[in-house]
């Protein structure tokens, strides 16, 4: 087995990564074999595992391309998606750009494993450095409602376009989707993977930044129209190994950030651009739905659906990364204020 496909990590980024690797597991998706030591864990993605992931994608994407075909034959599917040129389009992204980009996107992650990998060690010596415990993870919800509002998203496809079908049609047109909802979950998993693993590293930021608030607190001056921060003389400095380990971990951070955004940066952009063509052309498919006589509303309804489902993967993707941009730039100025304290600067007449 090559050794690029090891991964080494700390029993704590372990336990934060525990729920995720389940997920995949079950999902076919990524299958390593996990060995414990005392304190850390390995993940070897062994070649038989490989191919049964590998295998999974291909048969899906094969699968989707089949069932879609079939499915776009029926007369009134036709008539419906096909009739007209924003139709066509919508069709094209909806089933064309998700087969092409569920391709695409694990390739990119596994010639971009290296820098996963890199990601897991910077993480596992921050959690060493800071000795951090993995505690419950709040965030877990996300991933619950994420689950239950795609499965409604499935449910409510299959629902409406089984109400327009003739009855004998429907568990021909189920059985030749469900191949397209789990490339659809394919891809939003790769996003999930991407939400929890910046959740990771956000968690690891506002750790340390509370540690530092014990050693740069604040009080708020009420004397001035406008509220400034102003450093108290009395409180104690860390000491220069403490200081060292500062900034030392948030070098630490930062690599790690760094190392995340090769990793998922061009695999997201094909996500995104998905996500974005769909929610700017559908619109204005519906729109001209509105405008026919002949208005099938299970079909507006539908897309209004699919267009909420991509809304909220955009969400996924962009809420973390919001949130770590606040957190890190609370460090910075945290640390900041810490180094120039240590340096005897007149900070009191500083507005922070």
């Amino acid at each position: 087995m090559a050794e690029k496909y090891t991964v080494t990590m700390s029993s704590s980024t372990y336990e934060s990564l525990k729920l995720l690797l389940l997920l995949n597991r079950v999902s076919f998706a990524y299958q390593p074999e996990t060995i414990k030591f005392c304190k850390s864990v390995r993940l070897v993605w062994r070649r038989k595992y490989q191919i049964l992931s590998l295998g999974v994608i291909i048969a899906s994407v094969l699968l989707s391309i089949y069932g879609v075909t079939v499915n776009l034959q029926n007369e009134l599917i036709h008539r419906i998606r096909l009739t007209k040129a924003s139709g066509k389009i919508i069709t094209f992204l909806d089933y064309g750009y998700l087969i092409f980009t569920t391709m695409i996107i694990p390739i990119i992650l596994f010639a971009n494993f290296k820098h996963f990998s890199r990601y897991v060690e910077l993480i596992s010596e921050v959690d060493m450095i800071l000795k951090y415990t993995s505690k419950s993870n709040s965030d877990t919800y996300v991933l619950y409602i994420t689950l239950i509002s795609t499965g409604f998203v499935f449910v409510s496809d299959i629902c409406i376009w089984s109400s327009l079908l003739p009855k004998h049609q429907i568990v021909s047109y189920v059985l030749h989707q469900l191949p397209v909802y789990f490339t659809y979950y394919m891809q939003l998993l790769a996003i999930i993977d991407f939400h929890f693993l910046v959740k990771l590293l956000s968690s690891r930021v506002l750790f340390l930044s509370n540690s530092l608030q014990d050693f740069c607190k604040l009080k708020i001056s009420t004397t001035s129209m406008v509220t400034k921060g102003v450093l108290v003389n009395t409180l104690q400095s860390p000491s220069n190994f403490q200081k060292l380990d500062m900034v030392h971990l948030y070098d630490l951070l930062y690599e790690a950030s760094l190392s995340l955004n090769n990793f998922y940066g061009i695999a997201l952009m094909f996500a995104l651009v998905g996500c974005l063509l769909h929610l700017l052309v559908t619109p204005y498919d519906l729109y001209l739905q509105m405008l026919n006589t002949r208005r099938h509303y299970s079909f507006i309804f539908s897309q209004t659906i699919w267009m909420l489902g991509h809304t909220f993967r955009l969400f996924l993707i962009v809420n973390p990364c919001e949130r770590i941009s606040n957190q890190l730039e609370n460090l910075s100025a945290i640390l900041i204020r810490s180094l120039w304290r240590d340096h005897r600067f007149n900070i009191n007449q500083v507005g922070l």
